[in-house]
């Protein structure tokens, strides 16, 4: 299969349609990815030497969407204590991502206490509160804006998960549909981070969801976890970590395909992007740490297995996912009329940048 390469040469943002530019041309290597930027260990927000670099690394290495950590930005946003600079800085990175074709999306990581027992009975608080005030700091910006926000909220973290999987997993469903209501209108998306495991039916095939948000007498009832959230969210990243591209694709296939016949809550596709680990794992058979922190040779086999992934999956409809035309049918989706490939979203995802900038790796890149 020939990969369908996306050129990046110009591109409007989503907010003040002025034109951008991106040196990645039609014929470049690079398969087309986006990134997790966790600020705790490079703030590229705030440093502006760090800013810039963050930039031309992306530009370079085709990256069309960063998740950039900002909770604590907006657990503090509108309180005596906010994290001023995070919120003055924050826009100056938005756009001059955005003079680059790259968009930016509020990541907000949690080991899995916002659907807890507390935030369960009480209709989750805490997250609302971050999409509230996610909605109240976007609305404030006369710039480009962040396109999403980009939930990494992990129950199975958490020490009774064994015994609670299915429970666990509705609540994480009920809290996305209760944040999904207050972004109404706000112009974000959600997008949510899931293992690749959520799609065994025997463990996860009792979750509930509705197109409009009503939990109690839901549109859909006894789902797989996985496609309740492929319906209710905008994107979805899986943690299909692995070193090697044939178990990544097998493990992404069950949610691509879902994602390709059937439509979210918007009447949309929802993305589905593979994501690949770059930090260091205790087993690395999940993470392709060893393999770029090694030599120049294990660098291009890392490229290589991240090129055969897009090879592999890049026809298919749920895989990065498409803007849908309006010549869509829903009742016969494959006689429609998809723009491919210009405005397929990047497929691949990557963890860390913070691993994957390192001068080792970056200057052994084919």
């Amino acid at each position: 299969m020939t990969l369908a390469l996306i050129p990046l040469l110009a591109c409007t943002t989503s907010s003040d349609s002025s034109t951008c530019s991106n040196s990645n041309r039609s014929g470049s290597t690079f398969v087309p990815r986006n990134i997790w930027a966790w600020r705790s260990t490079k703030d590229i927000i705030n440093d502006s030497t760090k800013r810039s670099e963050f930039i031309t690394f992306a530009e370079d290495h085709n990256i069309k969407t960063v998740y950039v950590s900002v909770r604590t930005m907006l657990e503090r946003y509108g309180t005596a204590s906010p994290e001023t600079n995070t919120e003055t800085n924050l826009p100056t990175f938005i756009d001059l991502a955005a003079k680059k074709c790259i968009d930016v999306q509020l990541l907000i990581g949690n080991s899995g206490s916002y659907v807890s027992n507390i935030e369960s009975a009480s209709n989750y608080p805490t997250m609302s509160t971050l999409t509230t005030n996610a909605k109240n700091y976007v609305s404030s910006l006369s710039g480009t804006k962040p396109t999403a926000i980009h939930w990494d909220v992990e129950p199975h973290a958490l020490a009774d998960w064994d015994a609670n999987k299915q429970l666990y997993l509705q609540r994480l469903v009920n809290a996305f549909q209760v944040t999904r209501s207050i972004l109404a209108g706000s112009g974000l998306k959600q997008a949510a981070d899931i293992p690749h495991w959520w799609d065994s039916a025997a463990t996860y095939g009792s979750t509930s969801c509705d197109a409009n948000n009503n939990t109690t007498t839901p549109t859909y009832t006894n789902q797989v976890g996985y496609q309740c959230l492929v319906r209710i969210m905008d994107q979805i990243d899986i943690m299909d970590y692995r070193d090697d591209a044939t178990l990544s694709v097998s493990q992404a296939l069950v949610e691509i395909n879902f994602a390709g016949s059937n439509l979210n809550f918007n009447g949309l596709t929802t993305p589905i992007m593979v994501g690949q680990a770059l930090n260091i794992n205790t087993d690395l058979t999940l993470t392709f740490y060893d393999e770029i922190t090694s030599t120049a040779l294990g660098t291009r086999i890392m490229e290589v297995q991240l090129q055969s992934i897009q090879n592999s999956l890049n026809d298919l409809i749920g895989y990065g996912g498409y803007k849908l035309q309006n010549s869509y049918q829903i009742s016969s989706p494959t006689q429609s009329n998809y723009s491919f490939p210009s405005d397929k979203t990047a497929g691949i995802s990557l963890h860390h940048y913070e691993a994957y900038s390192d001068a080792g790796v970056t200057s052994n890149f084919p």
